[in-house]
């Protein structure tokens, strides 16, 4: 009896240390966090993790319940800066009149553009991309214009739809 409760023991100590070493909650591996409360009176929080792509960034998003307990909804990924391509890539997230907005900075040309992805969060634990945005920023000019431009958008695009790519096919379709 007495080694069957030594090997129980064992098991739960090996347990905990497994679990401890491979199964890192997203706050002990985020670079940082931010939350939202959002005017339903749901808690939204976004953890920050740096990608295997460079200069990217992934983004996890998460519904706080009651017991303090998350549920995952999705993960987005930002922009991707090519090598010698000026920009800060993945510049800031935050709650602006009811939508979660990712504000990211990129180069075109003698253009900087500053990229705003508006989100919204909707029902059944599902953030849906409502508005996308541009200012297009004349490096060499004195005069600089931050006038916004806003883009047509595919119906029905989810966080999860949210990469590098579709950001610059975004902005190489001007289809405004």
């Amino acid at each position: 009896m007495k080694i069957k409760k030594v090997k129980f023991f064992t098991f739960l100590l090996v347990s905990f240390l497994m679990t401890k070493i491979f199964c890192n909650s997203p706050i002990e591996i985020s670079e940082s966090n931010y939350s939202f409360e959002l005017k339903n009176k749901k808690i939204i929080k976004v953890f920050i993790l740096d990608s295997s792509l460079n200069n990217s960034k992934e983004l996890k998003f998460y519904e706080q319940k009651n017991n303090d307990s998350l549920v995952f909804i999705g993960t987005a990924e930002t922009i991707c800066l090519e090598d010698g391509q000026f920009g800060e890539g993945f510049q800031d997230i935050y709650y602006e009149e009811d939508y979660i907005v990712i504000q990211q900075s990129f180069g075109d040309g003698n253009k900087l553009i500053i990229s705003k992805l508006y989100l919204k969060y909707e029902k059944r634990k599902k953030i849906k991309l409502k508005k996308y945005t541009e200012q297009h920023i004349d490096r060499f000019s004195d005069e600089k214009d931050f006038t916004e431009i806003e883009f047509n958008i595919p119906k029905n695009i989810y966080i999860n739809d949210i990469s590098s790519e579709f950001i610059y096919n975004l902005h190489k379709n001007k289809n405004q």
